[in-house]
């Protein structure tokens, strides 16, 4: 019980429940809907998750996620791991996929609050921030998902809150052990969710320490000062011995890229009037880093991705409005303002922080900077509550927290209109949806002979898989102990085969071919294609498509359909309401009639 005050100082309790509601209400609402599917790293993560309830290692066989090495180094240790709760208890389905991330996220935001106050900050700053987070368009696109990102920042955030409570004034021993041990927990678990924050966020993590040491330097035990080093040194230490398994992510990161600025020095230096001697001075692979790395950062301060549209990944964005409302902006200038009034030695770590915080992306080839540097936009949101604390000191006027908080009133009716209602639609393609939907039209098989051609089959047999209600060992062991992207990805599952190119036995006769639009132009040869188009003719079923939803393009051609023969369709379909993406409740009949058209 005094563990449990002194973890909630004196906050008011009332008021860190009611964050906690909003927070949870925005992150449950419509979770088995939006976003309409689930994107491949989701998909990669949630089918390992029922391969290690299953058989206790990955689809492979390679990796024991219990050893805390990774996946050939593409899949984080712990992710598979956090979703076990949520895919054990509960039907699969969209929502238990997305549920693991929702729920730790709308705890986030109380988190962060704690985590303020603990280090020095205002009520009135903590509890700014805290609604923030939880009405933030960056923190509820993410917080939605089955990525990785969002729950490594969780426990990151949250050893971050417990490596505070070690410093705090305590008369009792056993106090300090147990919050090392939460914080050695909580720090392991977000250093093994996610590989993108493996170097960026335990630097971090050093800075906060340095902070805490300088705080807390007349009172300083050797427990509290070797212990939390020992942790955050001591993983990446182990990341560094065990280099190799890391190989494939090192290849992403931009100072290891050099035969890149090569070739952009030689282009350079081809093109220059002036001597080779002052181009070595101006066109060299340093200059060239420099440049990348500067345009890299700058994308921080970008009005498109803080306030209009967002990053151009729809999996990252709503495409219409930023991660930040607008009528933040004035409060971003404010609050930098007012820290460096301040410059006091918590003041000083939140501007060093942010400065820090956007590492990972400026050192990653992606130029994804929400998802790599999530830190940064929970930063630049603590930033906006000390710029609205400095108005309202000066101003200590009621009215002045009503006008604010009508505007952002606004500003989030608005994002949810366009997350709710135009997102689903917008963000198709980006979520893979048309994997989603062959899945679904496979689960609606009744022993014909099918033939997927696709250019990523594990990904068209995952969703076929993530389309039934339960899924159990024996569907596991459909990957037939291979999930990679090689030419070998061949999956045999009954009546149904699903490859990347034309099969080379000739004489097996299919029911139906469905065809990625990305790879048809290269099977005009296939001759198990041109024997159906054969036979469609003759028996006259037309050729039909699934397609997408923004336009009724297609993205998936059927040939020879079997599953809707039976029925008249028509040539574009028209979403009307988020039910009709929900599409394990829709039957045959339904299915057909709303996501297949004639071509």
């Amino acid at each position: 019980m005094q563990f449990m005050k002194e973890l909630f100082l004196d906050l008011s309790m009332k008021n860190l429940i009611l964050i906690f509601i909003i927070s949870l209400f925005i992150r449950l609402i419509y979770l088995g809907v939006v976003p309409v599917s689930l994107a491949h790293d989701e998909v990669d993560n949630i089918i390992q998750a029922y391969s290690v309830r299953f058989t206790g290692h990955d689809i492979a066989g390679s990796w024991l996620p219990w050893s805390l090495l990774p996946n050939s180094g593409v899949m984080a240790e712990l992710g598979p791991i956090i979703n076990l709760p949520a895919i054990t208890l509960l039907p699969n389905s969209l929502f238990t996929s997305h549920l693991t991330t929702a729920l730790l996220s709308s705890f986030y935001p109380i988190i962060v609050c704690l985590l303020l106050v603990s280090l020095g900050s205002p009520k009135f700053v903590a509890y700014s921030a805290s609604l923030l987070l939880a009405i933030s368009p960056w923190h509820i696109i993410f917080s939605r998902t089955a990525l990785e990102q969002p729950t490594s920042l969780f426990f990151y955030t949250l050893s971050w809150l417990f490596l505070t409570r070690i410093y705090l004034p305590s008369k009792k021993k056993v106090s300090i052990y147990l919050n090392i041990i939460i914080f050695s927990l909580s720090y392991s678990a977000g250093f093994f969710s996610y590989h993108g924050y493996k170097f960026a966020l335990p630097i971090l993590t050093l800075m906060v320490l340095g902070y805490l040491f300088y705080q807390y330097r007349h009172a300083l035990t050797w427990q509290k000062f070797v212990l939390p080093i020992l942790i955050v040194l001591g993983l990446l230490l182990r990341t560094y011995i065990y280099s190799d398994y890391y190989s494939s992510r090192g290849k992403e990161i931009i100072l290891f890229q050099t035969e890149s600025f090569s070739k952009v020095v030689d282009n350079d230096r081809r093109l220059s009037l002036v001597p080779d001697s002052v181009d070595s001075i101006f066109s060299n692979k340093l200059t060239v880093l420099i440049d990348i790395l500067s345009k890299k950062y700058l994308m921080t301060i970008s009005p498109d991705i803080l306030f209009t549209s967002g990053e151009t990944n729809g999996v990252f964005s709503v495409g219409r409005i930023g991660y930040v409302y607008l009528v933040c902006l004035p409060f971003i200038a404010i609050g930098l303002v007012y820290l460096l009034y301040l410059h006091g030695p918590l003041e000083s770590l939140i501007l060093l922080l942010l400065l820090i915080s956007p590492l990972a992306s400026v050192i990653h080839i992606n130029n994804t900077l929400a998802f790599r540097s999530g830190i940064y936009f929970v930063l630049l949101n603590i930033v906006i509550s000390y710029g609205i604390y400095a108005v309202w000191k000066y101003l200590h006027s009621r009215m002045f927290i009503i006008l604010i908080s009508f505007i952002l009133a606004i500003g989030f009716a608005r994002f949810g209109y366009i997350y709710f209602s135009i997102h689903p639609v917008e963000s198709a393609t980006a979520y893979f949806f048309s994997d989603r939907l062959v899945g679904n039209y496979l689960s609606h098989n009744q022993g014909q002979n099918i033939l997927v051609i696709d250019p990523q089959p594990r990904y068209v047999l995952s969703q076929w898989l993530l389309s039934k209600s339960y899924i159990g060992e024996e569907d596991i062991k459909k990957f037939d102990n291979h999930y990679s992207s090689n030419d070998l990805d061949i999956y045999h599952v009954g009546s149904i085969e699903i490859m990347r190119s034309c099969p080379l036995d000739t004489e097996t006769s299919y029911d139906t071919i469905i065809v990625d639009r990305d790879i048809l132009a290269g099977l005009n040869d296939c001759e198990p294609i041109q024997k159906l188009i054969f036979k469609s003719q003759i028996t006259k079923i037309n050729q039909r498509a699934l397609v997408s939803p923004l336009d009724s393009g297609m993205e998936k051609l059927i040939i020879g359909d079997s599953i809707c023969n039976d029925l008249e369709l028509g040539r574009y379909i028209h979403p009307t309401s988020l039910t009709d993406f929900e599409l394990s409740k829709l039957n045959r009949f339904e299915f057909c009639q709303k996501w297949v058209v004639e071509q």
